[in-house]
Order: structure tokens, then sequence, then C-alpha cells
């Protein structure tokens, strides 16, 4: 009686054939999440920097008293930049209000994608360093808001930043 069954040939090149499947899917995907983290970084960024602008515009065409208001860790007292927003070196400045909303408020739901364990939101002035990559930065200088983020490395590229300014009316 003569058994039948694969010989170890045959076992072989399936194995082969199976690694190099796996060796070509594993660069594919790896593509994959470069390429989402590229898209939420921006994402992240667009998000914060329409915010912003909304809340400014509604504080400069005095349509409400106050702005970025959360309601820091539910305590039922609520944190707020008063309209209009006050020049830098007085208390509740717009990098205040900003600050605070993006670390305390809803704001703080936004996280880097490329270290999910740390906010998007920092204040920093460096434009070119492949360590803020994935943040959205922000910088003021009197009612001017810079609002910057790298998408993707090298930083010192400009195109894989973006740059945009918001001023406030007093």
């Amino acid at each position: 009686m003569k058994k039948k069954g694969f010989t170890l040939i045959e076992l072989l090149v399936v194995v082969a054939i199976i690694g190099i499947l796996a060796a070509v899917g594993i660069v594919s995907f790896g593509g994959f999440t470069e390429g989402a983290k590229v898209s939420s970084a921006k994402a992240n960024y667009n998000s914060m920097f329409k915010f912003i602008s909304s809340e400014v515009t509604k504080c400069n065409n005095k349509m409400v008293k106050k702005a970025f208001v959360f309601d820091y860790k539910g305590s039922g007292n609520p944190d707020f930049l008063n309209c209009p927003i006050a020049t830098a070196g007085a208390s509740g400045t717009l990098l205040s209000g900003i600050s605070d909303y993006f670390r305390f408020g809803e704001g703080n739901s936004f996280k880097n994608p490329y270290n999910s364990s740390e906010l998007a939101y920092r204040h920093s002035t460096s434009y070119s360093s492949d360590s803020d990559v994935g943040y959205v930065n922000f910088s003021t200088y009197l009612l001017e808001v810079r609002i910057w983020s790298c998408f993707k490395k090298p930083c010192s590229d400009p195109n894989n930043v973006y740059l945009k300014k918001i001023i406030a009316n007093e």
C-alpha cells in the first residue's frame, strides 16, 4: 500500500511562497499606517484651526461674551476667556484660553497620531524640529495666534508643514 502525502520539497516551496507574501504584506501595511498618521495629523490641525478661528471670530464680532468655554473636570464651574480678547500679559489672554481648552477641556480629545499617549496640542515656537511631528503648535504675539503643524518628517521641509495666523481684535 502506497501512502499519499506531500514531499519535503513541496512543503518547502509552499513555506517559501507564504514567506514572500508575508514580507510584501508587511511592507505595504507599513505604508498604509504612515499615510493614516499623516491624514490624522492634517485632520487634527484643520479641526483645531477652524475651532480657534470660529471662537476668535465670534469674539471679534461681539456675537458672544465668552470664548473657549469648557467645564473643567465636570466641576459645574465652567472656565472661559472673556470677550473682547485681552492682549498678552493680561489675565485671561488668548494663549491661556486656547491652552486651557486643549489641555483641560473638550479639546484634550485630540491625540498626536505619532504618539497616541500625547495630546496633539502644544505651545511651541519651534518650526522645524522633527520632534514636532504630529503636534499642533500654538504661539501668540499680542493678538496674533500662529497655529502650525508638521504632519510628516522632515519638518524642515516646508511641504510637510501647515502654518496659519489668526488676528484677534481688542
